[in-house]
């Protein structure tokens, strides 16, 4: 996701399956078992407070920025598409353009909920509803379209993280890779030209090359080992923002424009500001003791 927003040469492969990748990993979390109302309420707490403080911080650093470079304030528009809207389209004049993705997540975890625990009778309207917003490009508001498309992902990951103990091995690794690129290719060169059906290859290749991630995690967990990043994900998913233009205005100042250079500085502030948040938390955790 950092390496995507940096303008990488691989930006656009990036973008082709790194958010059907957050969704995907939601999926594991989602136990159809417990309570409606306090399923709903804990994910919406966890991720709506989030979205809402981050926001307003979004927002608030993007009016600053208008008064200072003198520029045409948008108040108005910034906190309907903060507050109603909730999509990248409305939220992309601001620091906030990142964040839609919290409430996309608690639409589609929520959505994977209901179709897990009622599947009898939610299942067919679900699947009428992902093919209406589809062929027509339905946009609703607080993203309820994009969170029901993604949904799928849930779905999908739900379903590998409760029966990934059943595979594993190289078998699966090739023939979820032969897969990935078979979709990629499609999407890419549009082999067959079904121009109509593209679609439902770029999202057979998001699925597919995040079941290959997940095995390859799985069956190599040594080798990719990114616990420190996952446990601060969601901190370096807001901040990142930040410290890519951090380091590209830092760097540009220097006339240094390589992609590789401003990633690797992004990571580092990331990576810097967070052990700093953890040492005063310890601090002051330890001062109340």
């Amino acid at each position: 996701m950092i390496l995507g927003h940096i303008a990488s040469p691989f930006t656009h492969f990036i973008y082709l399956r790194h958010m059907p990748l957050f969704f995907f990993i939601g999926g594991f979390f989602i136990n159809p078992n417990k309570n409606n109302i306090d399923f709903i309420i804990s994910n919406t707490k966890n991720l709506m407070g989030i979205y809402i403080i981050f926001g307003i911080l979004g927002i608030s650093i993007e009016i600053l920025k208008d008064i200072v470079l003198h520029r045409e304030i948008e108040i108005k528009e910034l906190i309907i598409g903060l507050l109603f809207y909730m999509d990248y389209e409305h939220l992309q004049n601001s620091y906030a353009l990142i964040l839609w993705f919290l409430p996309s997540l608690l639409i589609a975890k929520i959505t994977c909920f209901f179709i897990l625990k009622y599947t009898k009778w939610l299942f067919l309207p679900y699947i009428a509803a992902i093919v209406f917003i589809l062929k027509y490009n339905i946009n609703l508001p607080f993203v309820l379209d994009i969170g029901i498309i993604t949904s799928i992902f849930c779905l999908f990951g739900y379903f590998f993280f409760k029966n990934c103990s059943h595979f594993g091995g190289r078998q699966q690794v090739i023939i979820w890779t032969g897969l990935s690129i078979f979709c990629y290719l499609f999407v890419e060169i549009n082999i067959l030209e079904y121009r109509n059906f593209v679609w439902i290859f770029h999202l057979a290749f998001c699925i597919s090359f995040c079941i290959l991630l997940m095995f390859v995690f799985y069956e190599y967990p040594r080798i990719l080992n990114f616990k420190y990043f996952g446990i601060h994900s969601v901190f370096f998913y807001i901040a990142h923002i930040y410290t890519n233009n951090i380091a590209n205005y830092a760097l540009k100042y220097f006339g240094i424009k390589n992609w590789i250079i401003i990633f690797m500085l992004s990571l580092i502030l990331l990576v810097a500001i967070q052990y700093t948040f953890n040492s005063i938390k310890s601090k002051i955790y330890f001062k109340t003791l």
